[in-house]
């Protein structure tokens, strides 16, 4: 394992999908891009783009949940995402829960 991995964070949603990236070195991350899904597939070809140009080294992906730990609508599709990204990729994928994440940002910017 590289002592300092890159990774890139996926948003996922039906129509976009929000970017960034991160390193472990300076535990740090700031916002890419939004790709737009084509005919409600994810854009493989950005994502492969971003992957490369980034090397990064393991994907993480937004789970959306409940504060009830219930799942949301879109927490299925964002599982399958995940799956498919590792499918694709063969790159470590992590789920991030994301209760409460923009409310926690929106504090930090205060």
């Amino acid at each position: 394992m590289k002592p300092c991995r890159t990774l890139l964070g996926f948003d996922y949603g039906d129509k976009k999908i929000g970017v960034a990236v991160g390193q472990e070195l300076t535990a740090s991350a700031h916002p890419l891009t939004t790709l737009y899904a084509l005919s409600g597939q994810p854009d493989w070809e950005a994502i492969s783009h971003l992957i490369s140009h980034w090397r990064a080294d393991a994907l993480i992906v937004g789970l959306p949940l409940n504060l009830d730990d219930s799942e949301q609508r879109i927490s299925k599709a964002a599982r399958r995402f995940a799956n498919r990204l590792w499918g694709r990729y063969q790159l470590p994928v992590y789920l991030a829960d994301e209760r409460l994440s923009s409310r926690g940002a929106a504090m930090l910017l205060r």
